[in-house]
């Protein structure tokens, strides 16, 4: 980076750090008039350097991993804290856990709060710039991460095609989402989840964060067709998601077009957050397939690639609190009222109460 100071005497810009002369363009007499300024003469110095001043500019405004990693923990934690309670409803309050879409999307929760306490793990390491974990200890979270993701793809497409039966198919949904479909649903899910785990586990197969890149990558020493395999399985799997996601709406869309139906307040509750969570994943597959280049892109390009899988793990918590009154009342229920309060306005009533 160059720091460019004016010799007063030569006229000449210099380097903080070699003090050597950087030849520069002689100004005319305006431009010296200005050089004299205190402060704008400073800028004007650095801006007659023949060297690319945008270079400059854009080396003091770098995107750096650590202001990056203080970001990713900023937001995690936000998303954490909104998200715990809201599972907390889910879990406890019978209008929730007995409707099988709450438990895809309780189930759905869990796994998004773990990549978020994982992603704010990876903000620290990014921080401190080391590496304050074991490398096992790294390898079992991107383990863990991995399998998470392909968990969280699976009950998103089950709950998509629920919102599907649900609202075109309404005669068919005991049948088709009966008790022994939802048990053959989470079995398959935990499957899903050893399986990937387990491949991550073994050696020459690894998923870790790279704090000096501020990017999860395979390992160096992988053996090719677990890496390759990963992506491509990691890719594919999320188009199945995304088209199923088109799919399902569409037709839940021409539907309601075409019969002149309305839906239940509850329904149209439940379709608009799934919607939402599927638009955030289409838009992050097309900036990790296209957008963002591949092999050693830059350490902003990289941030916002995990920027996006955050959210993508988040964002069901912010549409939760906006869209569904019933979760909003749920919350502030679990807000304790003060008792000083309560005791005043008794105390107050009884004094009103007593004849004088």
């Amino acid at each position: 980076m160059t720091n460019c100071e004016l010799r007063c005497d030569e006229w000449k810009p210099v380097r903080w750090f070699d003090n050597e002369p950087i030849p520069v363009k002689w100004p005319d007499e305006d431009s010296r008039q200005l050089l004299r300024d205190p402060v704008l003469g400073v800028l004007s110095a650095r801006l007659l350097c023949e060297e690319d001043s945008l270079q400059v500019w854009l080396a003091l405004l770098m995107f750096t991993a650590q202001f990056g990693g203080v970001l990713i923990c900023l937001v995690t934690t936000i998303f954490i804290l909104l998200y715990v309670p809201i599972l907390f409803i889910f879990y406890q309050k019978k209008e929730f856990n007995t409707v099988h879409a709450y438990q895809f999307m309780f189930w759905t929760g869990i796994v998004n709060v773990g990549q978020l306490i994982i992603h704010d793990i990876t903000g620290l390491m990014a921080i401190t710039q080391q590496n304050i974990i074991y490398y096992s200890i790294n390898k079992i979270f991107g383990a863990t991460i991995y399998a998470f993701w392909y968990a969280m793809l699976l009950l998103i497409t089950v709950t998509n095609l629920n919102r599907l039966v649900s609202v075109v198919f309404p005669s068919l949904y005991d049948v088709i989402f009966s008790n022994l479909t939802i048990k053959i649903i989470y079995g398959v899910t935990v499957f899903v989840f050893l399986i990937s785990w387990i491949v991550k586990l073994i050696p020459y197969s690894n998923y870790v964060f790279d704090e000096k890149s501020f990017k999860w990558r395979y390992g160096k020493n992988d053996i090719k067709f677990f890496s390759r395999s990963s992506h491509y399985i990691g890719t594919y799997s999320t188009i199945i998601e995304i088209a199923t996601s088109t799919v399902v709406y569409s037709t839940i869309l021409i539907y309601i077009l075409k019969r002149k139906k309305t839906m239940k307040c509850s329904e149209i509750l439940l379709t608009t957050q799934n919607y939402f969570v599927s638009l955030v994943l289409l838009g992050g597959f097309i900036y990790w397939e296209y957008a963002d280049i591949k092999g050693d892109g830059t350490v902003l390009q990289h941030f916002i690639g995990i920027m996006i899988w955050v959210m993508s793990n988040g964002l069901n918590s912010i549409v939760h609190i906006a869209v569904n009154r019933r979760v909003r009342i749920s919350l502030c229920g679990l807000i304790p009222k003060r008792e000083q309060s309560c005791k005043t306005t008794l105390f107050l009533r009884t004094i009103r109460t007593i004849p004088v």
